[in-house]
């Protein structure tokens, strides 16, 4: 059976990573009460959702980043699918709907809706998009990203260009 959550003017909401750049894991965590959610998600969805609301958002925040400390022991409550995003003009708050991501599509998939004013949405939107750029260094060629070890290029198929030093 499916949950659904809702929680009205969050005491913290969050992006935080587990693990080193390439081998991130991403989550969302909400904090309202001491009562504690925190989901799963994929790079690309932070990334996504930090566009989005730096997009509705009427004015972008120029304040720096409220520093949250992730959570130290947590275990997701599941991996999200799907996201939904709405900015309310009459209240200034911002509506956040994640769906849980299932392998069935005939199965229900629970909701968590996280309502916050549009200040928490703007700190939330600048720390996606600073958590989704600490990422690993981007090769000039062809937009892949470079790992610790290097970095195969398709674009010189595979090989570094010879440098000559005579």
């Amino acid at each position: 059976m499916a949950d659904y959550h809702q929680i009205y003017d969050p005491d913290d909401v969050l992006f935080f990573t587990v693990g080193k750049p390439g081998k991130r894991t991403f989550y969302f965590g909400v904090d309202k009460d001491s009562q504690q959610i925190v989901l799963k998600m994929e790079k690309q969805q932070v990334g996504a959702l930090s566009d989005s609301l730096r997009k509705i958002l009427p004015q972008f925040s120029t304040q720096s980043i409220k520093q949250y400390e992730p959570p130290k022991d947590f275990e997701p409550l599941w991996t999200v699918g799907t996201i939904g995003v709405k900015y309310d003009t009459a209240t200034n708050s911002v509506i956040i709907i994640f769906q849980q991501l299932t392998e069935d599509p005939e199965q229900e998939s629970s909701v968590l809706e996280v309502i916050m004013d549009s200040e928490q949405a703007a700190q939330l939107a600048k720390l996606g998009v600073e958590l989704v750029e600490q990422g690993r260094p981007i090769c000039i060629y062809c937009g892949g990203p470079i790992d610790e070890q290097g970095h195969i290029c398709p674009r010189s198929n595979g090989h570094r260009p010879v440098v000559d030093d005579t």
